[in-house]
């Protein structure tokens, strides 16, 4: 049976609740200014992810000789800073117990004025179990041309799938906000709750102290430098989008008339 994301089980860390905890820690330096703008935008957020009618055209896309299949996660309970992500799963084309995990995206989506704005927070590797070996080495050839690639290859594959997925649901207007001002102190009090509620040698929860305990400079780094990075990668590999920079966020367009390519 292919289910890899769908037994994925996440524990509460903070040990607050998710939607207060996930939404304060979404505020950039500019939405301090306007909390009221601030807390529409996450009304609306929430929405989306609820409804679920933002991103229905989810077809199977074409990877070498494997398929990606997509599928759509309402957060409920865990300590995401969205209440929406893409699972992403690269599959053997017969058998579909064979597979491997890319990083789901985490992201909202909105509809002001007839516009639809995908707000885009983070990437992140949640595969467990085995991953197929075979797809894993194919990955590589995604560095091809590629001088000195920083980003694993898997990232790019799973940020470009979800850029187009994006561009085949007709929201063409991209928002990735870097700088959260309240993140990494998010992330210290998690260590410290973490380091008071859990044995170490607690097999079950293991994962997500080595993940999180004492790591909030380390998470800090992948939600700026390193998530941004990934971007421009798309930018420089696929030249499919344009990137500006505005308060603290890249705003990230489609290119006119560039059509999808396969991989």
């Amino acid at each position: 049976m292919y289910y890899p994301h769908s037994y994925y089980t996440n524990h509460q860390t903070c040990g607050n609740n998710f939607f207060s905890d996930a939404l304060w820690i979404r505020m950039t330096p500019q939405d301090f200014l306007n909390v009221e703008s601030f807390l529409e935008r996450q009304y609306e957020l929430l929405y989306g992810a609820i409804s679920n009618n933002y991103l229905t055209n989810l077809d199977d896309v074409e990877y070498d000789k494997y398929l990606i299949k997509c599928s759509n996660e309402y957060n409920r309970n865990d300590m995401f800073e969205t209440y929406s992500r893409m699972c992403l799963d690269v599959c053997d084309k017969e058998d579909k117990s064979i597979f491997y995990e890319l990083p789901s995206i985490h992201y909202g989506v909105i509809e002001k004025g007839g516009k639809k704005t995908c707000y885009i927070y983070g990437i992140q590797n949640m595969a467990v179990g085995n991953q197929d070996k075979k797809i894993a080495r194919s990955l590589y050839q995604l560095n091809k041309g590629v001088e000195n690639p920083s980003i694993h290859p898997s990232f790019v594959l799973a940020m470009k799938t979800f850029i187009d997925i994006l561009k085949n649901n007709n929201i063409n207007s991209i928002r990735v906000p870097l700088l959260e001002v309240l993140n990494y102190d998010y992330h210290v009090l998690c260590s410290k709750n973490i380091k008071e509620s859990y044995l170490k040698n607690d097999s079950s929860i293991n994962k997500i102290y080595d993940n999180y305990v004492d790591r909030e400079n380390m998470i800090s780094k992948s939600k700026t430098k390193v998530f941004a990075s990934i971007f421009y990668r798309l930018q420089e590999q696929f030249d499919n989008i344009d990137i500006d920079v505005d308060d603290f966020e890249l705003v990230i367009t489609h290119k006119k008339n560039k059509v999808l390519e396969r991989y």
